[in-house]
């Protein structure tokens, strides 16, 4: 017998000669019920579901299987690294992730055919082998997530058969600086960080990582506040020379501290960008050329406080800017007083939250005429919305909170039959809805919550024949209800939490 299930609440009964086993069991709390031949069998290859997750060790049968290929570990309570793993000296793939351990022990590098290690989501892992640099058929290490972790061992340069590395910290020791990264070829996703332990433009080049043509996603982070004295001119060589392979298809900069942007970004020597995005980059007041990139689907500019303008300078040649775009992310931009607005065709989602600045949304919100979801948040100034945005007839939930709105144009909703949902949410200044609400005859969600100003519903309110869910909360000022609630019809859900 090649491959054998054990089911749940059945003795562990393997049958000699085994080599594939999987095991189900519906109740990790309970133990393995084993059975005493189980001991005996020395053939497996493969567990395929293991089932000890709230063990503090692997089954002892396991540790007898010299020639077990894969083990799976993932979500077990382990706090502990098990010792009996390093006698599985033919082990190929080992998965950790997601459980509670601190360390790895240095035997662990004794595993010389090991080819993958998943530590991904290990919160508490704060350490690396020192020799894992001996670990040379490595192919994949998976340290996603590993939030706990602040430095890679030295050395990490010479596994040249990695292809996965995922995330690397740059040190300032021999050994743990950026060039390790020159030999290896790597592929998928890399994050990079502590990018201030990079001296100067020859250091940052030293990577490669314009030679790395596998790569779809770069990271690249800057440790913001931790006492470093990198000048502007630093941070703007380091970037320089980080420029990565024209394949790559996510760029995210993060902490980036120089007042400009690289030649790079500039000049379409990334032209197969599908996603971008620039997040704390609080010294850049100027945005490179992003308009120009034919491929890019989303966009994400959050924590950006020097840039005081959106135009012409993001978007290129005006009427075939971002002409992929389908989502679009501005926040947190405490010095924005402008935003021009091109013809986004593809746009479908747009999310604007913390413009404390911003007064006025662009006039051209009637060209985004495939846009499907609107969120505003905390834009404590935008005291009105265009009346192109209430004409959107693709329009479906709309969020508005934490704003200064006090009312929707006259002829508001006149274009928007669309909209599902339709969110209000802790605008102070809020005193009405418009008659046009009437208009809505998809709205499926109405919710308007602590807004004190506002005193009245419109009697329209009853043409909602698809209304379903209604929720009313904390509008102190709301004296009384239309009759003509009565109405709705398809109504299932009625909230109302304030005083009438």
């Amino acid at each position: 017998m090649s491959v054998c299930f054990i089911g749940s609440n059945r003795a562990l009964e393997v049958p000699k000669g085994v080599r594939h086993l999987a095991f189900h069991n519906d109740n990790h709390l309970l133990p393995i019920p084993m059975n005493k031949n189980s001991l005996k069998v020395r053939s497996l290859r493969s567990d395929l579901a293991l089932p000890w997750t709230k063990c503090n060790d692997i089954p002892p049968y396991c540790t007898k299987q010299m020639h077990l290929r894969p083990l799976h570990l993932d979500g077990s309570t382990f706090k502990k690294w098990p010792m009996s793993i390093e006698k599985l000296k033919h082990l190929r793939y080992l998965d950790f992730s997601s459980t509670h351990i601190k360390s790895l022990p240095e035997s662990i590098t004794s595993l010389q055919k090991l080819q993958t290690l998943n530590l991904r989501f290990c919160d508490y892992l704060c350490e690396l082998p020192k020799g894992m640099k001996h670990m040379k058929v490595l192919i994949n290490l998976d340290i996603r997530d590993c939030d706990s972790l602040t430095c890679i061992p030295a050395g990490i340069g010479q596994l040249t058969c990695l292809r996965k590395l995922c995330m690397f910290i740059v040190g300032k020791n021999v050994g743990q600086q950026i060039g390790e990264l020159r030999r290896l070829n790597l592929e998928g996703k890399l994050t990079i960080k502590n990018l201030d332990n990079v001296k100067n433009l020859t250091d940052a080049r030293s990577a490669n990582l314009i030679w790395k043509k596998n790569l779809e996603s770069l990271e690249l982070i800057w440790q913001q506040g931790n006492g470093n004295n990198n000048s502007v001119e630093n941070f703007e060589e380091t970037l320089c020379g980080r420029q990565p392979h024209s394949n790559l298809k996510k760029l995210c900069i993060i902490g980036y501290e120089g007042s400009k942007f690289p030649n790079w970004m500039e000049n379409l020597l990334l032209p197969n960008l599908v996603e971008i995005s620039l997040t704390e980059c609080n010294k850049c007041e100027h945005l490179p050329s992003l308009g120009k990139l034919k491929f890019v689907k989303v966009l994400h500019l959050c924590r950006m406080d020097a840039v005081k303008f959106i135009g012409s300078e993001v978007y290129g040649d005006g009427e075939s800017a971002f002409p992929s775009l389908e989502g679009l992310i501005l926040g947190s931009m405490a010095n924005l007083e402008e935003w021009a607005m091109v013809n986004l065709t593809l746009l479908e989602s747009l999310n604007i939250h913390l413009l404390a600045g911003l007064k006025l949304l662009p006039d051209q919100f009637n060209n985004l005429s495939a846009l499907k979801c609107l969120l505003l948040q905390q834009c404590y100034e935008l005291a009105s919305l265009p009346e192109g945005l209430l004409k959107l007839n693709t329009l479906e939930r709309q969020r508005i909170s934490e704003c200064g709105l006090v009312s929707f144009p006259v002829n508001g909703f006149s274009g928007v039959a669309s909209v599902r949902s339709l969110s209000i949410i802790n605008c102070h200044k809020f005193t009405s809805l418009s008659e046009q609400v009437e208009n809505l005859t998809a709205l499926e969600d109405l919710v308007v919550s602590d807004c004190p100003q506002l005193n009245s519903l419109p009697e329209s309110i009853s043409y909602l024949t698809a209304l379903r869910r209604l929720r009313i909360r904390n509008c102190e000022g709301l004296s009384s209800l239309p009759n003509e609630i009565g109405y709705l019809t398809s109504l299932l859900y009625f909230d109302l939490l304030t005083s009438l």
